[in-house]
């Protein structure tokens, strides 16, 4: 609510603070030798969209997200501000359907999506991701949407590739 109460409105990118991203029900625990993750709560298709960008917050220049920090800093408790600064990331951004709208963002993540795992050195398989042609009909494309790249058991972890982020 900071976030839609303190920025222009025509730059708010959460329409609606009470809604998270996830389109499956999941369940934000420990994850044994990571700290926290992402865990599925049902059996998922391949395919299946599971995630997108409906709580996340995206900043177009630094002194937005800088005002967005300080924000925070000035109403929320101070661990959380060091979580949040470490779940930002720079993605590459697009409108539904067109191509060449691609620009770079400043993204935060609202919601759980927050929390999802990197694989780790062949130990765990990516599950979460995007393949070509998938993502074209959602807003964001498949830089801001992910789908289960496999089928997915309920109880299993979901992992992201944190090098689909802009290096």
């Amino acid at each position: 609510e900071l976030y839609a109460k303190n920025t222009p409105s025509n730059n708010v990118t959460i329409p609606d603070p009470r809604n998270d991203g996830f389109s499956v029900l999941v369940d934000a625990r420990k994850a044994p030798g990571k700290g926290r993750g992402i865990f599925a709560t049902q059996d998922i298709k391949k395919g299946q969209l599971i995630w997108n960008p409906s709580r996340t917050a995206h900043f177009t220049t630094g002194a937005e997200f800088r005002d967005f920090i300080m924000l925070l800093s000035d109403n929320v408790d101070n661990d959380f501000v060091c979580d949040a600064l470490n779940f930002v990331y720079v993605q590459k951004m697009m409108r539904k359907g067109d191509v060449n709208s691609q620009r770079l963002v400043i993204s935060i993540d609202l919601d759980e999506g927050a929390l999802c795992n990197d694989y780790d050195n062949h130990q765990d398989e990516a599950n979460l991701g995007c393949e070509d042609g998938i993502g074209d009909e959602y807003d964001g494309g498949c830089g801001m949407n992910y789908f289960a790249l496999r089928d997915i058991k309920a109880g299993e972890e979901f992992i992201c590739t944190y090098n689909s982020f802009v290096q």
